[in-house]
């Protein structure tokens, strides 16, 4: 392994398949989501422990009853991805908990940030909207926890001196904030009005609402993101026209 003698301080396991939804096929996210994660657990087991941190994902809850999704509660995921990153986190606890070494996993609800691909809900409502075109969306009802990605970020920080194995942290504001809201602010602040057309994509797995509980992160990490959606949008935006 090219790992192999090597002592780190902490290892951030962020890759994965599919995160934005393309041709990969379901047994393609499972080899590369768990199967990918499984594999670098097995080389660091011969390197001397330190805190690992993975990143998991909200969709492994799948639908819940009000949208408020918990650490504890059981695991539903409706897509293909969902269930990758599951079966990768259920690894992952099982392992730290064999091995006894410290392991994080944090869920990370709807991240944005700067440099965002194309076909995130920011850059391309914008883009359609800055080419005087009505964004495309999906139920504009359906609600997101909007967590920019410098919370993210402190958040790994803050996760790589745990030391308990197989510990699950929600990554989110606690507030969920619909889609057409969302929509509402871009245009608010671009000074555009141009009614979206609504409901023109279909994705099965989506649910109505998804909103992180933050009790458990607060406690263990003593922190919890403070950046809004309201408060990043003028920031996202003015990256989003830097790339024209």
């Amino acid at each position: 392994s090219v790992l192999s003698g090597m002592v780190f301080d902490a290892v951030f396991h962020l890759a994965a398949s599919g995160v934005q939804p393309g041709a990969e096929q379901p047994g393609e996210l499972m080899r590369n989501n768990a199967g990918g994660t499984e594999n670098l657990l097995t080389v660091l087991e011969l390197l001397p422990p330190c805190p690992i941190v993975i990143a998991g994902s909200w969709t492994e809850y799948g639908k819940t009853e009000n949208g408020v999704m918990h650490e504890d509660m059981a695991c539903q995921p409706a897509s293909p991805y969902g269930i990758s990153k599951l079966a990768g986190t259920l690894s992952a606890r099982a392992w730290a908990i064999r091995t006894g070494r410290p392991l994080t996993i944090l869920r990370f609800f709807s991240v944005v940030g700067e440099n965002e691909p194309a076909t995130r809900l920011g850059p391309a409502v914008f883009q359609k909207l800055m080419s005087g075109e009505p964004p495309q969306l999906g139920d504009p009802d359906q609600a997101r926890d909007f967590v920019y990605v410098d919370d993210v970020v402190e958040a790994l920080m803050r996760s790589a001196v745990l030391q308990e194995a197989g510990l699950i942290l929600n990554v989110g504001t606690g507030k969920a904030v619909s889609i057409g809201e969302f929509v509402a602010r871009v245009q608010d602040i671009l000074g555009t009005q141009i009614a979206p057309v609504t409901n023109a994509i279909q994705r099965p797995w989506d649910v109505p609402v998804c909103c992180a509980s933050t009790e458990k992160m607060e406690e263990k990490l003593g922190w919890k993101p403070t950046s809004t959606i309201e408060d990043v949008l003028p920031r996202l935006i003015s990256a989003y026209r830097s790339r024209l």
